[in-house]
Parts: structure tokens; C-alpha cells; sequence
């Protein structure tokens, strides 16, 4: 894939809305939403709003917080070791105005740690930095890019085209978005490891909270993928799919 036009290497999948299940966006017993005006103070309900944030606890030391602009793209995303958001510790990422992401990569003890990627507004990927307990290490021509020297990237196990029969399938239109008439696209991007397992799932395209939200389901529902190969070995590599949520007149 050439990181310098990500877009142009993106094959848009379109649904038929016959062929999507509709149904209630599904939020977790755990989750906690906080409500903000637009300049982002506090409020006690959704009504009016501008932003809010969903809190999800995955564990007593791993929270995950993702702020949105209100019935729009994510504004930013967070893994934190406390429910206060304070220590990062995983996953980060934050979004250009209009949904692309503009930088994403891992937090260890609120230290960035390993290979972060920087975008501009189109999508296209400036640099990457490889980070070593918060220390930004040399990010010249000898940093390895995630994206390439893999010679056959990863893909789902099955036939060919066993993606996108999975979309079909699985993939489920929010209820409250197919009545409003509400579309997007979000990209998804995640790591394959060597023994096919997802990991690191993450947004490199944010359309809106319930959209964004079924996409990152489909993936952590798809299960275990074929790994990516270089030179013959299985390989840790990343992947970047598109899911669309459109309409047909």
C-alpha cells in the first residue's frame, strides 16, 4: 500500500440498505456518558449539547474514552489505566476537523511508546515516529513503515472476497441513523499479528459515534485473519478497511 495516498488506494464497499440488518445502537451496561456545551463545560443532560464523551470500562485498570462533536466525527480517542482519564496507557488517537485522523500510535504510563503515524487532513501520511519510553527516536529513511515491505497483506481467512461477504452479512445499520437518513464512511485500521489475531483496532476515518461503533464491532467480531508475509515469513502488519453506510434511492 503507498502510505503517501491512502485514499486513492481505498476501495469504497457501498451496502444496499435491503442487505443491512437495522437495528438499536448497542452500548455497553459500562459505559458513562458526559455532556458538554460548546465551550466544553459541563452539562447535565444530551439536550443542547455540543460534545460529549463515552467512558467504557474494560477492566479496573483500562478505560476508554472518546469524544465526539455532537450527532458528528470523533474529536479524539484515549486508553487510560484510571476512570479520571489521566494516565494514558494504550491506544491513542486524535482527528483533523473533518474526521481523518491526525495522529494515532500507543501510550505506555502516559510515555508515547513505538511506531506513531502523523496525517494531514487528506489522509495521507506524513511521517512516522518511533517513540522509546516518551523519547522520539531518528524517524529518517531507517524507521520501517507498518505499511510496507509486506509483499501479501493480511486478509480475512476464507475464499477471495470473504471480507466483503462478511460485511454483508454481519453488518448492522444503527436504527436511529437509518431513520434520520444519516450516512458515512468510517475506516477502520488495526494490526494483524503473526498468528492472525486483531489487536490495536482503532479509526482512521470518523463519521458519527453509532457509525463508528458498529465498524469497530465488525472488526473485533471478524475473528482470525491470514497474517501479512515478507519474505516469505508471517509478518505484524496493519490494515485499513472502509465501511460505508449509505442509501439507495
Amino acid at each position: 500500500m503507498n502510505k503517501k495516498d491512502i485514499s486513492s488506494k481505498i476501495l469504497l464497499i457501498f451496502f444496499a440498505c435491503i442487505l443491512c440488518l437495522c437495528v438499536k445502537a448497542q452500548r455497553s451496561k459500562s459505559d458513562e456518558f458526559r455532556y458538554f456545551n460548546k465551550n466544553m463545560e459541563p452539562m447535565k443532560t444530551a439536550k443542547l449539547s455540543a460534545f460529549f464523551t463515552r467512558i467504557r470500562k474494560n477492566a479496573d485498570t483500562s478505560f476508554q474514552f472518546a469524544t465526539y462533536k455532537y450527532n458528528s466525527h470523533c474529536l479524539y480517542f484515549k486508553t487510560t489505566l484510571d476512570a479520571e482519564g489521566k494516565i494514558r496507557h494504550g491506544l491513542y488517537g486524535s482527528f483533523h476537523a473533518g474526521g481523518i485522523v491526525d495522529s494515532t500510535g500507543m501510550f505506555h504510563r502516559d510515555k508515547q511508546v513505538g511506531t506513531w503515524q502523523y496525517y494531514d487532513k487528506t489522509g495521507n501520511l506524513l511521517r512516522e515516529v518511533e517513540y522509546l519510553n516518551g523519547m522520539a527516536l531518528s524517524d529518517d529513511d531507517t524507521t520501517r513503515s507498518v505499511f510496507s515491505d509486506v509483499h501479501q497483506p493480511a486478509d480475512l481467512i476464507g475464499k477471495e472476497g470473504s471480507w466483503d461477504k462478511f460485511l454483508v452479512k454481519n453488518l448492522r445499520y444503527p436504527e436511529n441513523l437509518f431513520e434520520s437518513r444519516i450516512s458515512g464512511t468510517v475506516v477502520v485500521r488495526f494490526a494483524v499479528a503473526e498468528n492472525g489475531k486483531t489487536h490495536q483496532i482503532g479509526l482512521l476515518k470518523s463519521a458519527h459515534y453509532d457509525l463508528d461503533e458498529e465498524s469497530l464491532r465488525l472488526v473485533m467480531l471478524s475473528g482470525d485473519w491470514e497474517p501479512g508475509i515478507r519474505n516469505g515469513l508471517k509478518v505484524n502488519s496493519y490494515l485499513l478497511k472502509p465501511i460505508a453506510f449509505n442509501f439507495v434511492n
